[in-house]
């Protein structure tokens, strides 16, 4: 019993090991993951600000390189957001007229969202962040990354394909009850659903009030019980 208990012992010292283990392994992964992911977007504002400065590329209105290429990177090697699938693509763009600072959808919750957004109107790039547990944690991270501070994480507008799958939006006015077609009005008596028959009370269990003779009742018992007597005072005399 005495060795049973001491490898019991033994194993949840060793499982408590490995998992701190894992855990602290992932969690130096995972700053790892955040610091590659600050040197990609240091590396696109640099990249941006040289060919700015020599205006050897298009520039938008406000003098920001109108679109990122590829080429500026050596061997084409892009500066990429480490923290989603490399299936996404590299960057997005916002229009040139486009004066928001923020993507509308920084949160990557689709494939076809691109690990980088770039405004050329304000000549900054900012990094999309996977789904996180809550929406303050994805906030935290957003702002962390991109040195931001936002209040709340924008509200991405209806695509089309959602408007071509026909849901109907929710109405804040109150709903009225159906009213009858005209052919259920329109159908007699007979087909109609009968009514529901008055409610009959059942008897009461009293018995009925005992009902009084009347003076001529009275008197006509009296003259009854006379004409009895006098009956029978007559009969006694004939015989």
């Amino acid at each position: 019993m005495r060795r049973l208990l001491d490898l019991v012992i033994g194993l949840m010292l060793v499982t408590g090991l490995c998992g701190w283990g894992i855990y602290r392994h992932g969690r130096q992964h995972r700053h790892q993951e955040l610091e590659q992911v600050r040197q990609a977007l240091a590396q696109l504002h640099d990249r941006v600000y040289y060919h700015r400065a020599l205006k050897d590329v298009a520039l938008a209105s406000s003098g920001f390189p109108a679109e990122v290429s590829p080429q500026w990177f050596d061997d084409g090697q892009r500066p990429r957001n480490v923290l989603i699938d490399p299936g996404h693509p590299w960057l997005d763009q916002a229009d040139p007229g486009d004066k928001s600072e923020h993507p509308p959808d920084p949160v990557v919750d689709s494939a076809d969202q691109a690990g980088f957004w770039y405004s050329p109107h304000h000549g900054i790039f900012r990094i999309r962040v996977p789904q996180q547990i809550s929406a303050d944690r994805a906030l935290h991270m957003y702002n962390q990354l991109n040195d931001a501070t936002l209040a709340k994480l924008p509200v991405a507008p209806k695509t089309a394909s959602a408007a071509e799958d026909g849901a109907p939006a929710p109405s804040s006015q109150p709903v009225s009850p159906p009213r009858p077609s005209p052919a259920s009005a329109a159908l007699p008596s007979a087909e109609r659903a009968p009514a529901e028959p008055p409610s009959v009370e059942p008897p009461s269990a009293e018995p009925p009030a005992r009902r009084r003779p009347t003076l001529l009742g009275r008197r006509a018992s009296a003259g009854g019980r006379r004409q009895n007597d006098a009956d029978d005072v007559a009969s006694s005399r004939s015989r």
